[in-house]
């Protein structure tokens, strides 16, 4: 599964992705309307081309450029709140308390705090971006 916050920001394969915009054809729809491809992202193994149709509906597709096969994903678009609930499978429950903490200028575990800043860098994110997704 997919979780999805906004256009820029995706859970995939227990990963924080950071989007980039884009604004080409993305196929078409069981509606009979067009998609447009709305963004996409990169990680170390697959690209992710999130579209939307006319009708509302979304999805991503998945490309694996190891193997050649491209493949539809089901996505759930969420809230920030239950996107704070998708991130436990990105950050321990250490590491999300101590970014949590981090940010409310709260006592927190330096080295959870370390490990998580890593993962979000790792991402593309920074800390400021990260303050953003759960304020």
């Amino acid at each position: 599964m997919l979780y999805l916050l906004s256009r820029e920001i995706i859970v995939a394969d227990d990963r924080l992705l950071k989007g980039t915009k884009a604004g080409f054809f993305g196929g078409f729809c069981s509606c009979g309307g067009e998609y447009k491809a709305t963004s996409f992202f990169r990680d170390r193994n697959h690209i992710y081309v999130l579209r939307e149709c006319e009708c509302g509906s979304m999805n991503v597709l998945v490309f694996d450029p190891g193997s050649d096969r491209v493949y539809e994903h089901d996505t759930r678009k969420l809230d920030k709140k239950d996107f704070l609930k998708a991130l436990s499978h990105v950050f321990t429950d250490s590491e999300l308390k101590a970014l949590i903490s981090k940010l409310k200028g709260d006592k927190y575990s330096y080295s959870a705090f370390s490990r998580a800043r890593k993962k979000l860098e790792d991402a593309g994110f920074s800390l400021s971006d990260f303050e953003v997704i759960i304020s």
